[in-house]
């Protein structure tokens, strides 16, 4: 902050959760994108540089990058590749946008503000917006790392299905039958490494 002026610090006086802060700082952002970034998350050097400027040559207003996967020690785990082009369909039957990935237009996206759930509100805002007619445009560079940790939030999988469920049902407004078969596609995609 002393360095560069636009920086500016938002604190709340509890801890609200992920969605709660998020939608402060969209709320309050005055630049021409969003870009996220999770406490336990780290971006490589020259991220917004590339991305912007990968987005502007493409004229996209949504994209994200492949990210790798490290334990609390920085041991490599996997790398998440970007695929090229995410429908709204293709994210339902796999997600694989990394919050910390993203970068959005903030000038598309004004009003946006992300669901008060404690867990996957991310995913439910990804869904949203591509619902729109909007499609996200991978940018296929590791230029994020992700911190996998035994007590985070993500790390429980039985709960983030509970939480998919009720995004499928609640915000996406699915029947059973496609809920089912989204959390299906979800739970195999995880279990033999699909993209």
């Amino acid at each position: 902050m002393k360095k560069d002026k636009r920086i500016n610090l938002l604190e709340l006086e509890k801890n609200c959760g992920a969605a709660e802060s998020r939608n402060l700082a969209m709320k309050e952002a005055k630049g021409e994108y969003l870009a996220f970034l999770d406490s336990d998350d780290t971006w490589k050097e020259k991220k917004l540089t590339k991305q912007i400027e990968f987005m502007i040559t493409k004229s996209i207003v949504f994209s994200f990058t492949a990210y790798r996967k490290e334990d609390e020690k920085g041991n490599f785990l996997s790398t998440i590749p970007a695929k090229q082009v995410v429908t709204y369909t293709n994210n339902l039957m796999y997600n694989r946008i990394g919050t910390s990935t993203v970068i959005l237009k903030r000038t598309k996206f004004k009003e946006l503000q992300m669901p008060l759930l404690k867990r996957r509100q991310d995913y439910a805002t990804w869904l949203f917006i591509l619902r729109n007619n909007t499609n996200a445009y991978g940018l296929n560079e590791v230029l994020t790392i992700y911190k996998v940790r035994k007590q985070s939030i993500s790390s429980n999988k039985v709960k983030l299905i509970k939480y998919n469920w009720r995004i499928y049902r609640e915000y996406e407004k699915l029947n059973y039958f496609q809920s089912f078969f989204y959390l299906f596609i979800d739970i195999a995609s995880k279990i033999f490494k699909l993209k």
